[in-house]
């Protein structure tokens, strides 16, 4: 390797770097993390006709839930109109993913509904036990206005 091509890859090392200290100092607060064992209350219902589509007390918005909008009506059950659930998530380091080794993925009831983005896998990997653990998910959508879920992370 020449001298240009080891300045251009300390060059990319060091702003990948700095992205990274970057987006841990810009978190909001550190991930709620809970070891696998502590059991979460069970969820909390909360269905509202025309209800808030915000993320309110949510910071994270899970990606690729497209993917995963049959698991998501099955977990909303046979209601009808905007829905807004307020469950618990189980986020698994998924280290042989083949797209992204760094990927955590987002269940809930044992149903895959998607994915920390990449940026948000690194920095929460950095401070995630080496478990399954679990924070507050509240998924939202459903209806005619909007028939898709989304599926916000309070992390």
């Amino acid at each position: 390797m020449d001298l240009q091509g080891i300045l251009t890859l300390s060059a990319i090392v060091v702003m990948t770097l700095l992205a990274l200290v970057i987006a841990v100092l810009s978190a909001r607060k550190p991930p709620a993390i809970r070891d696998e064992a502590l059991k979460p209350s069970g969820p909390k219902f909360s269905v509202a006709a025309g209800g808030s589509r915000d993320s309110r007390g949510y910071n994270t918005a899970t990606v690729g839930e497209s993917n995963y909008q049959p698991a998501l009506r099955a977990i909303a059950g046979k209601r009808t109109g905007y829905v807004t659930l307020h469950l618990s998530a189980k986020l698994v380091l998924e280290n042989d993913n083949p797209l992204d080794p760094n990927a955590v993925l987002v269940t809930i009831h044992g149903k895959t509904v998607g994915y920390l983005s990449r940026t948000k896998a690194i920095v929460y990997r950095a401070s995630m036990p080496p478990k399954i653990a679990t924070c507050r998910a509240k998924v939202c959508g459903g209806g005619a206005s909007r028939p898709s879920y989304g599926v916000w992370l309070d992390l």
